[in-house]
């Protein structure tokens, strides 16, 4: 009876392991991911006059653009 016990064990242990590699595998991925995209910088209120033309208002950016 021990070595089923011995055995559930060292199977859980094998599944913790594989479910950890695959949150470092993600994780490492995510990172690479991030990095590589360039940053974007946006100055004061340039990044509200976008998201303003993108709903359909660029009538409402004219005053930031002047």
């Amino acid at each position: 009876m021990q070595r089923s016990a011995m055995e559930n064990k060292s199977s859980l242990d094998h599944s913790s392991d594989l479910d950890y590699s695959e949150f470092l595998n993600e994780y490492f991925l995510q990172n690479i991911t991030q990095c590589q995209e360039p940053e974007v910088t946006y100055d004061d209120g340039e990044l509200e006059a976008e998201w303003l033309v993108s709903i359909g208002y660029p009538e409402l950016t004219k005053p930031f653009e002047k």
